[in-house]
């Protein structure tokens, strides 16, 4: 009777092992983000690794700089997914979704996206990455793209090729992978002026930060050359420009090095149509304004119709480099956090660079973004409706600029 059923036992002991070449995973992977399909697996199974992923996420993590914080398997997801289960972080990837998707560029951006949730700590509770979580490892995920050689227009193009089921616009999306990307080109930056970075052993011109270079599109310019013609140095030119914002009511501004010199950012503020600035009880406020006066006409304009808000910055550039190949425009929260990280006066080393009328040059950048009052949308305007001279004058910069 023994013999009779060895062979169904066998049988059975046969279909509760794996198949071949693959192992059954314990693992709890409630709390993930699943870049791109339509559902998580009931069970986890591990697969013989792939040697070209494996490389690609050693690319990664090689050229950001960071290690290697989870456990990377190939398995039986629809796609790649990161999971964090108590104090362990996974990667799981599909060997399957990557054959069918052999595009550089693409396999990078969705291994980037993953390894950024783990490179930032994120929790990722439920499956729900919260819209934070998304746009650090989207930022993380341009950053490696630029850092691995992917050029600027791929990267562009990215969002739009997988977005993820979570709802999150596709233009914001962008915008936090090329803010990542541009980032990652000021870091390739620092690297190309170390040289003068050594020359220059000062603390504090080591430690300013750098502004995005070529400067992102912006909505207007003007050439300011002809004001600057009597500086002998970028100090004088500083002091020049100072003098002016702050007679024209723009106290609050911040520095950044650009290659060969810098650029002076100012707050962001709030204007009307035609160029003139608000009040200043308006004029710095985030919240938009329709009537700085209360009437009754203007009451009951704003009942009837819609209007957008008008804000921008200025962005003084002084560097004898040309302005040229500008990145995609910047978003007008980007804009905004300018503030936040500039420093508040220009280093000595820097002020003592010699300014050399004709090859020196003094470029005003005009960042304008209009806000929709029925959805509070912020949208760049590319270009802008006035000219960069028009800006100036309207905001009274050029009346306190002086030409000698």
């Amino acid at each position: 009777m023994v013999r009779q059923l060895l062979p169904l036992f066998i049988m059975l002991a046969l279909l509760q092992r794996p198949l071949y070449g693959q192992d059954y995973l314990e693992i709890e992977a409630s709390k993930h983000c699943l870049y791109f399909g339509d559902a998580m697996p009931g069970e986890y199974y591990r697969f013989e690794t792939s040697d070209s992923i494996e490389h690609l996420k050693d690319e990664i993590l090689y050229k950001t700089g960071k290690p290697q914080s989870f456990i990377f398997i190939c398995s039986n997801v629809p796609s790649v997914v990161a999971v964090v289960e108590g104090e362990k972080r996974y990667i799981l990837y599909s060997r399957k979704f990557f054959s069918e998707h052999p595009n550089r560029a693409l396999r990078l951006a969705l291994l980037a996206h993953e390894i950024g949730h783990h490179v930032n700590r994120h929790e990722l509770a439920e499956g729900k990455p919260t819209e934070v979580e998304e746009m650090e490892a989207d930022e993380f995920m341009g950053y490696a793209l630029c850092l691995t050689g992917v050029p600027a227009q791929v990267a562009g193009a990215i969002s739009g090729a997988l977005p993820l089921a979570s709802g999150i616009d596709t233009a914001d999306r962008n915008a936090d992978i090329m803010r990542g990307f541009r980032r990652a080109e000021a870091s390739l930056l620092n690297a190309e002026h170390a040289a003068w970075l050594e020359e220059k052993p000062n603390e504090v011109a080591q430690s300013l930060p750098h502004f995005p270079f070529p400067p992102p599109e912006y909505s207007a310019d003007a050439d300011l050359d002809s004001y600057f013609g009597h500086c002998k140095h970028f100090s004088d030119a500083d002091e020049m420009l100072r003098k002016a914002l702050e007679a024209a009511g723009y106290h609050t501004r911040r520095y950044f090095y650009v290659p060969g010199g810098f650029a002076l950012v100012t707050r962001m503020e709030q204007f009307n149509e035609d160029g003139t600035c608000k009040g200043e009880k308006y004029r710095w406020s985030g919240k938009i304004v329709r009537c700085e006066d209360f009437s009754a006409l203007c009451y009951l304009k704003s009942i009837v119709t819609t209007e957008p808000a008008y804000f921008r910055v200025f962005v003084f550039i002084v560097s004898p480099q040309l302005l040229k190949n500008a990145p995609p425009p910047v978003t007008r929260k980007e804009a905004e956090g300018w503030l936040n990280e500039g420093a508040n006066r220009l280093p000595a080393d820097i002020g003592g660079f010699s300014f050399e009328p004709g090859k020196t040059h003094v470029t005003a950048l005009v960042y304008e973004f209009k806000v929709r009052e029925s959805d509070r949308k912020s949208e760049t305007s590319s270009p802008s409706a006035l000219e960069g001279a028009t800006h100036l004058g309207k905001s009274k910069i050029t009346r306190y600029l002086t030409k000698k």
